[in-house]
């Protein structure tokens, strides 16, 4: 969870929200089991929704992807990290102004 939320700039309550459906999942399994099947389910999203450019972390088998919901594609694409090139301190998360155009990356 770490290495992707360190890609992204998503916060651990989003992407418990994006991978389990629950925003809490990350504070239930330090408390908690995780059954096989849970872990399949997270694994796969996570796999689905990595950042291109972004090695998979080393040492942990990448599962095919899951085919995620529209709710989740939205989630996913709002908590991305600015185009490079956007001040550094620009929040994750925040609209960019609609009266100016937005950089985009060459």
């Amino acid at each position: 969870m770490d290495a992707y939320r360190k890609a992204t700039g998503c916060t651990q309550t989003k992407l418990d929200e994006i991978v389990s459906g629950y925003r809490t999942f990350s504070h239930t399994i330090d408390r908690a089991d995780m059954r096989a099947g849970t872990y399949d389910k997270i694994m796969s999203r996570f796999s689905a929704i990595w950042p291109d450019g972004v090695a998979w972390p080393a040492g942990v088998e990448r599962p095919e992807p899951a085919v995620l919901d529209a709710q989740t594609l939205k989630l996913v694409s709002e908590n991305r990290k600015p185009v490079s090139g956007i001040h550094p301190e620009w929040p994750v998360g925040e609209a960019w102004p609609s009266d100016i155009p937005q950089p985009v990356a060459v």
